[in-house]
């Protein structure tokens, strides 16, 4: 591996975790893979979890674009933010309130991870689940 590719692949690296918007919806980067030159992501699209396999060109351009998506409620726009160090170990802010503690900080970042994506897939309070009809 050459200097340059393995520059890349250390930045890209960092792109996991990382948050964007497109068309309305929110996208957690899940993992990187250099090699395919893919990444995982995760989103809610029209009412369903999904994650997507997307080429790596295309993740950097949407990275670029959202640079610094705000959430609402979370004063912290990206997930190192969210961590923080504790006396008895790591814990990461949710909406829920603060979770912890764990052991290391990729213990609580891989955590913060799982809870953003079973969030993502469960429904709206108010959008009607899948199994509900909607109000007519």
């Amino acid at each position: 591996m050459t200097n340059l590719h393995r520059n890349t692949a250390v930045l890209m690296k960092r792109a996991e975790g990382r948050l964007f918007t497109e068309n309305g919806n929110l996208f957690l980067v899940l993992d990187v893979d250099c090699e395919e030159e893919t990444a995982r992501v995760s989103a809610r699209i029209d009412g369903s979890h999904q994650v997507l396999t997307m080429p790596l060109a295309d993740l950097s351009e949407r990275l670029s674009i959202d640079a610094e998506p705000k959430l609402d409620g979370v004063a912290e726009t990206t997930q190192s933010g969210r961590l923080r160090l504790a006396s008895d170990g790591w814990y990461y802010k949710s909406r829920s309130g603060e979770q912890g503690p764990f052991p290391t900080k990729d213990e609580a970042d891989a955590a913060l991870k799982r809870y953003i994506v079973e969030i993502q897939g469960q429904p709206r309070a108010d959008q009607p689940r899948a199994d509900q009809p909607s109000a007519t």
